[in-house]
């Protein structure tokens, strides 16, 4: 048996929310490693989904910047995450992130993802450079 940290988070559609976001430009659909960005609609069967979890696909041993979980393992979460959530919020636009989205193509599995974009701290070497590029995808 494995653990997997998650932490609940909360959406809601507030007036101030909205606001912003509706005001906010579209950002066009752009080509990935990992797919095409679409318009976020957190809906399921026509429903807003007011609620979703936070996933860290990491297990004993594993960690960002390597190793990282197998496709399968991946899968194994997600399955089990698609039976109560619909929306995911991940920590980082880069691995295994990629994979996650490849994985929840692949097998149809229904749950929307929120990319998050870690930042490192300032005193980090290289830590500009990777910060844009965590951005830049996400």
């Amino acid at each position: 048996m494995h653990s997997v940290a998650m932490f609940i988070f909360a959406m809601t559609a507030g007036p101030l929310g909205c606001h912003r976001y509706a005001a906010a430009p579209a950002r066009p659909s752009a080509p990935t490693l990992a797919g095409t960005r679409r318009p976020f609609s957190p809906t399921r069967d026509g429903n807003p989904v007011m609620a979703g979890i936070s996933y860290g696909p990491f297990r004993t041993g594993q960690r960002p910047g390597g190793p990282h979980p197998t496709p399968g393992q991946i899968r194994q979460d997600l399955d089990l995450l698609a039976s109560t959530w619909a929306l995911v919020r991940v920590y980082s636009s880069q691995q295994p992130t990629e994979t996650i989205l490849q994985v929840l193509r692949d097998h149809q599995i229904p749950i929307q993802v929120v990319i998050g974009a870690w930042i490192a701290g300032d005193s980090e070497e290289g830590a500009a450079a990777a910060n844009r590029a965590e951005v830049d995808e996400a």
